[in-house]
């Protein structure tokens, strides 16, 4: 993608600034796509679906051109505001930097989710299985009498579950990280500048709420797995409490074309 086309899709008036920054990257599943940036030039791409295949060369070979046009805005952006990007980073900020990562890293909800992250992936990789043995049980008792008609509901709704869990589950812990690097950094000269760190608090929120009601649904589908579900429910719902909290504007934040704003 050239500079001149990323100019333009960032320039169009339809596009709401900020709005990828606080998404649950569920594109498939947005009604705002049409006013991200990300999107926009997601669709631009003309060179075939290979490049968006990670395992295709064309796909890296898209993202160093998109790399490669946005360092060349951000190399005329420094010029003109008289920003240094060669400038070496000093050893105290070296230090700093490491500082925050650990701190961060170390911090209870973090170390919380990413705990959480590990056991929901590992329960992911088997879901397939699960969702296949529930689908055979479906069709045995639909052949032997026991219900009038193929559950196809009840099956699409659990299917729906899992993938909802499947997806949030790295996304929780990666919002709080952010969210909890930005909160340990020196506060906002203004106050009244809604939080970037509430505002990713609040996406990480919304995967919980979302990943707490698939859980519960699953619960009633899974018996065989009810200690293990139970399990990730009491789990999350800590994590939701103690990120409520940590970050008590978080519910309020209002995040750009999502929660009323443009």
């Amino acid at each position: 993608m050239d500079k001149e086309k990323l100019k333009k899709i960032v320039d169009n008036p339809r596009i709401i600034a900020g709005i990828h920054n606080y998404c649950d990257r569920w594109c498939e599943r947005c009604p705002k796509t049409s006013c991200c940036s990300v999107w926009a030039m997601e669709q631009a791409d003309t060179s075939g679906p290979e490049s968006r295949d990670p395992e295709n060369e064309a796909f890296w070979n898209r993202l160093h051109g998109i790399f490669s046009t946005t360092m060349e805005m951000v190399q005329e952006f420094a010029e003109k505001n008289g920003i240094d990007l060669n400038r070496p980073a000093t050893e105290e900020e070296k230090a700093e930097g490491v500082r925050f990562d650990t701190k961060t890293r170390e911090y209870p909800i973090v170390r919380a989710a990413m705990s959480y992250l590990k056991s929901a992936r590992a329960w992911c990789n088997s879901a397939n299985d699960l969702l296949k043995q529930k689908v055979s049980e479906a069709e045995t008792h639909l052949r032997l009498g026991l219900c009038d008609t193929a559950p196809e509901t009840e099956l699409k709704e659990l299917r729906e579950a899992v993938e909802v869990v499947c997806w949030y589950y790295a996304q929780i812990g990666v919002k709080l990280r952010r969210a909890v690097r930005q909160m340990l950094q020196p506060p906002e000269l203004d106050e009244d500048i809604p939080s970037d760190s509430d505002g990713s608090a609040k996406v990480a929120l919304i995967g919980m709420d979302r990943s707490l009601a698939a859980w519960a649904l699953m619960l009633k589908s899974f018996p065989e797995q009810e200690k293990d579900i139970l399990d990730f429910l009491v789990r999350l719902e800590r994590l939701r409490r103690e990120t409520e909290r940590t970050f008590p504007k978080a519910r309020a934040f209002l995040r750009p074309g999502f929660d009323g704003t443009e």
